[in-house]
């Protein structure tokens, strides 16, 4: 007989059956935590940075955390001062927002002393944008300035792949258990973040650290975020 029997129809119908339910739990699992492109209007994406620019400021106080200032713009410099994104732009400039958002309760929770510069890929402005975290020189610096070219595909899922990427850079100074501590939260963080390079500075110019405790380390933290 060239056809199956029909019991190992009906099995192989149940097995089909269990392996689409574990598929959905995956990607349910999978989902958890992920930052989605948000559609609104430039003006709503500028009032949105606003009041997440607010409550960081608010947030950094309540936790003992310094940042340079009131007009500390959180890595969205060219909204500090009004500038309007192309409607194109903005779903992914919400999605940054949100995980930078994000980034910063993770380290204001693990208790940074200071919270100096924050870099982003910057895409919404054409060529003159400033530029996606550049390779960290050698020469660990306290805070970078050196603007990076546009990444016009920054956080785009290219044909073929499962998630796509974007790319941060965090400067700031902790006691080392802190530091460890926020190392911590970022690798058990819902969002699939990865640390894709750590560079450290001591407190110290000349001579040996005498205890743990005594130095302050300067981080400069570029973190690749990436989201199914």
């Amino acid at each position: 007989d060239p056809f199956p029997a029909l019991e190992n129809n009906a099995q192989e119908t149940n097995n089909l059956e269990k392996v689409r339910e574990e598929f959905a739990r995956i990607m349910t699992l999978l989902h958890d935590g992920q930052v989605d492109p948000v559609e609104q209007s430039p003006a709503a994406f500028n009032a949105q940075f606003w009041k997440v620019q607010k409550e960081l400021l608010a947030q950094s106080r309540e936790k003992g955390v310094k940042v340079p200032d009131n007009n500390f713009a959180f890595g969205f410099q060219r909204h500090i001062g009004g500038f309007l994104p192309p409607h194109p732009a903005v779903p992914r400039l919400t999605q940054q927002l949100t995980i930078v958002q994000e980034l910063c309760k993770v380290f204001y929770e693990a208790k940074i002393t200071q919270l100096k510069d924050i870099q982003r890929e910057e895409f919404e402005g054409g060529e003159e944008a400033a530029a996606p975290p550049a390779s960290l020189s050698r020469a660990p610096t306290a805070a970078p300035t050196a603007a990076p070219t546009a990444v016009s595909e920054a956080g785009i899922i290219p044909e073929g792949t499962l998630y796509g990427k974007m790319h941060f850079i965090f400067s700031f100074t902790a006691k080392e258990s802190a530091l460890r501590d926020a190392m911590n939260r970022l690798t058990k963080h819902t969002m699939m973040i990865i640390i894709t390079r750590l560079e450290l500075l001591g407190s110290e110019t000349v001579g040996p650290r005498t205890t743990a405790a005594e130095g302050e380390a300067a981080a400069l933290e570029q973190i690749e975020a990436g989201w199914r």
